[in-house]
């Protein structure tokens, strides 16, 4: 489907994934609406919200970025916002992280070096799901400022890492075997002076149609992207998704806390 924002399985059988499926790097560029997944016999509704995890707080002076916040802090099904961008000198200003939305974990935010009255902050990472933070560079310090991570990345000398962590849906049979589930957010560059923040993580959501049998999964993971080492400064880490898997058995609904 062309305007498909997110990955959805319902298999009608049961699944065995021995590789993995993966969102990582995945978001899509769209503004966020509540994704409605289920509705309870109370008449609560399971759902990824329209906005998760909170992008970070741009910084200000000689300092490392700050880390988006967690899907957790909003919801059970939030995906993660992104992280801000480092400063370089004492007037640097650097870029916001993006918050996340249902569809894509927050941008990253553009780094910033440079020195004096005045020269270019970094921008803040898209709060759409869209690119990442272009960085501020003083004239003559061209190219030592890293760009966010986004969809895609700030455009830079530095660039950052292409993507955001997705959403991923998948509703299966007690017998199946979902294997290695990944969402996870991108870095920023390590080799810039100063470097942008990483993006968020994703949203991974599983129903088993009744209960699942005792090795069901391997690897899950949907956690933002660590924070980027510069030479000088770093950027902030992307705040952490989520990961809910449940059961669905006589038409209630049941957390499994795994």
């Amino acid at each position: 489907m062309a305007d498909q924002k997110e990955c959805f399985y319902i298999v009608n059988g049961t699944l065995t994934n021995n590789g993995t499926i993966s969102m990582t790097a995945r978001g899509a560029k769209a503004e966020g609406q509540n994704v409605y997944l289920l509705k309870n016999l109370d008449g609560t509704y399971e759902f990824v919200p329209n906005v998760g995890g909170v992008g970070a707080a741009r910084v200000s002076g000689a300092v490392n970025g700050r880390a988006g916040g967690n899907g957790r802090d909003i919801s059970k099904r939030a995906l993660g916002g992104g992280g801000s961008g480092g400063g370089d000198l004492a007037r640097s200003v650097s870029g916001a992280g993006g918050n996340a939305t249902s569809y894509s974990g927050g941008a990253g935010g553009g780094a910033a070096a440079g020195y004096g009255e005045t020269f270019p902050a970094g921008q803040a990472g898209s709060s759409l799901g869209g690119a990442g933070g272009v960085p501020g560079n003083h004239p003559s310090f061209p190219g030592s400022a890293g760009s966010g991570a986004g969809n895609p990345s700030g455009a830079a000398t530095r660039r950052a890492q292409n993507g955001t962590g997705g959403l991923l849906v998948i509703l299966i049979n007690s017998d199946s075997y979902i294997g290695n589930l990944t969402s996870i957010g991108s870095t920023a560059q390590y080799d810039a002076y100063v470097c942008g923040g990483a993006s968020g993580g994703g949203s991974i959501n599983v129903f088993f149609l009744g209960k699942p049998k005792d090795n069901f999964k391997n690897e899950i993971n949907a956690n933002g992207a660590v924070a980027s080492k510069g030479t000088h400064r770093y950027g902030g880490a992307g705040g952490n998704g989520t990961v809910t898997i449940g059961s669905i058995v006589s038409n209630y609904y049941t957390d499994l806390n795994i």
